[in-house]
């Protein structure tokens, strides 16, 4: 029996590139990686029994479902490496970026954990500015007034940022600083976009050394994004997504392909002569041949011959295949977030939380025509926003818990960071929360769970938005 080459998931890249139409693969643009932990791309045509009544009972033939493309992946959130996804959701095609550069008046009290007010004295505009979440100041020369800090109000009308440390211990400076070229920034996406952002996903196991080692879901929106956060640990990140289509390939989507080798070359040579591909090898891609498992680097490609490491494994012959991909970039600044960064303000005051829950789904669903394997289009429906909080019973609650009894909307917010300082914020303008009892569950903490579902806020329009600022 001939030793099979295996395909394994520390060798496997999975990799994404964002679709300009939908059911079209891309020919240009840029492979980044998915940083995940697991991951359920999939594409499916299940088959059912025909309907036949038979004299022996046996059924003789199947009939053809659908191609349904779903799945996705879960991990740790990490600044740069997942807000494609998220912001699909959304309705997205980018943040929004708000950068204001203008004189400001910046003065602090000089008390850990207090406020700063900025004012504005320029014509610039401070309307795109988001009460709640955080902002980039930058410019001062005391340098306790630069860094990322949590807007608290923002008035149009007076021009003036009241900003909030997100480290208790912070301490602006209690002085007051004025002077040109201040900046202050912001970064965001809101819920209820109208962008048709499609991803195409592929799993690259050219390792196989054997055709159609590619497999590509085309045309995935992302019809759910789940945050989960607890005390320690990271912020956990799940993704779902319906597609349109999937395809295989033998290389990696934007690199080489389609290569035979030229010609025979022997064992133990780091120059293999190669031909009838398109896109020029370049230093930096995976090579594999038809047959050998070896995982070679390419580290130049010029007249008509690639040059590898390490040498050959296995003689080459003419016309076997070559099997290429190019690895994809990876956008994420290489720290998760971890909790213990974190903050979380309820209803405009710190909040102590056991856990927290949240889920957007945008509720798309494939458009199906008769004489249509796969889907043609996407529509979306009830752009839902919904998840849980969880904290102690206490006296502290109680002001709370009286306003979900009267079924009045209160707001949310949660910011994360990695060690690095880049901050992620969750932003809950408007929500209502289910009345439930606490629950006596053990001999420790009586737990309160708070069930909520957003509702669109008037003064932002949104039901949720989600902020990123790297340091």
């Amino acid at each position: 029996m001939t030793t099979a080459i295996r395909a394994t998931g520390s060798q496997t890249e999975l990799a994404y590139i964002i679709q300009t139409e939908q059911n079209t693969t891309p020919t240009t643009g840029t492979m980044k990686t998915v940083n995940c932990a697991a991951e359920t791309f999939d594409a499916q045509r299940p088959t059912e029994f025909d309907q036949d009544i038979t004299s022996d009972g046996m059924k003789r033939s199947t009939i053809e479902q659908l191609n349904t493309v779903s799945g996705g992946f879960t991990g740790e959130f990490e600044t740069g490496a997942h807000e494609d996804f998220l912001i699909s959701a959304l309705g997205r095609s980018s943040l929004t970026q708000v950068s204001l550069t203008d004189t400001v008046s910046m003065t602090g009290t000089g008390v850990a954990g207090a406020d700063a007010t900025l004012t504005f004295s320029g014509a610039v505009s401070i309307s795109g500015l988001i009460a709640g979440g955080p902002v980039k100041l930058g410019g001062y020369t005391e340098d306790s007034f630069n860094g990322i800090f949590r807007i608290k109000t923002a008035s149009s009308t007076t021009g003036q940022v009241v900003v909030s440390p997100l480290d208790p211990d912070h301490k602006f400076d209690n002085s007051t600083e004025a002077g040109a070229s201040k900046t202050t920034y912001q970064r965001y996406a809101k819920n209820g976009g109208s962008d048709i952002v499609a991803i195409l996903v592929e799993k690259r196991m050219t390792h196989i050394a054997k055709e159609n080692g590619v497999l590509r879901t085309i045309g995935n929106r992302v019809n759910s994004v789940g945050f989960t956060c607890q005390p320690g640990g990271s912020l956990g990140l799940s993704v779902d997504a319906v597609g349109l289509k999937d395809a295989v390939a033998s290389d990696g989507l934007i690199g080489p392909h389609d290569y035979v080798a030229n010609g025979i070359t022997a064992i133990g040579q780091t120059s293999v002569a190669i031909k009838s591909g398109t896109t020029d090898p370049a230093a930096g891609d995976i090579l594999y041949f038809e047959g050998d498992r070896t995982r070679y680097n390419v580290a130049s490609f010029g007249g008509g011959a690639v040059v590898i490491s390490p040498a050959l494994v296995k003689a080459t012959a003419d016309e076997q295949k070559a099997f290429f991909y190019r690895p994809a970039t990876n956008s994420g600044k290489g720290q998760k977030h971890a909790n213990n960064l974190g903050y979380v303000i309820v209803d405009g005051s710190a909040q102590c939380l056991n856990s927290i829950n949240l889920t957007i789904t945008p509720n798309f669903q494939p458009i199906n025509c008769i004489g249509n394997e796969n889907a043609i289009d996407m529509t979306f429906g009830e752009r839902s926003v919904t998840g849980s909080l969880v904290t102690h019973f206490s006296d502290n609650v109680q002001a709370l818990l009286a306003k979900i009894r009267a079924k009045t909307a209160f707001s949310a917010v949660f910011f994360s960071a990695d060690p690095l300082g880049n901050v992620a914020c969750l932003q809950l303008p408007s929500i209502e929360a289910d009345k439930e009892f606490a629950k006596r569950t053990d001999m420790n903490a009586v737990e309160q769970n708070i069930p909520f579902k957003a509702i669109k806020d008037t003064a932002t329009d949104t039901t949720f938005i989600f902020h990123s600022i790297e340091v």
